[in-house]
């Protein structure tokens, strides 16, 4: 169901046992994103926070179906997930305004979702 180059679940895993945790920050984009948007999101997020930590950093998308929208009460879209390792985050004022920008650029509709912590991959 993951639809990423730029991770994978055994490395989310790896990162969990090395770093205690991960903070994660989810996005939904309204429409189906490709790869080329994801690389401009980074890009962006590079760009304006100056982000030089970006092995600290995994971003995993994966699209939403009629049928999961249906069953969880969403709608059909892009789920997109920026996963911090342990305590390095990135302010999220900072990264809701860089993505959600993003996002508006590629003329998408998106929200921001929220953020939660990690201690294992289940």
């Amino acid at each position: 169901m993951i639809e990423s180059k730029y991770t994978s679940r055994p490395e989310i895993q790896e990162w969990i046992d090395e770093y205690g945790f991960l903070n994660i920050h989810t996005f939904m984009v309204y429409g189906k994103i490709q790869e080329d948007d994801i690389n401009m999101l980074i890009n962006g997020l590079i760009t304006a926070t100056k982000f030089k930590d970006y092995n600290k950093m995994a971003i995993i998308y994966d699209w939403v179906s009629e049928k999961e929208a249906r069953a969880w009460g969403s709608y059909i879209g892009t789920k997109i997930e920026f996963i911090f390792a342990g305590d390095y985050q990135m302010k999220q004022s900072e990264l809701e305004r860089v993505v959600l920008g993003g996002i508006d650029y590629l003329r998408f509709k998106g929200e921001y979702l929220g953020k939660r912590k990690s201690e294992t991959d289940v």
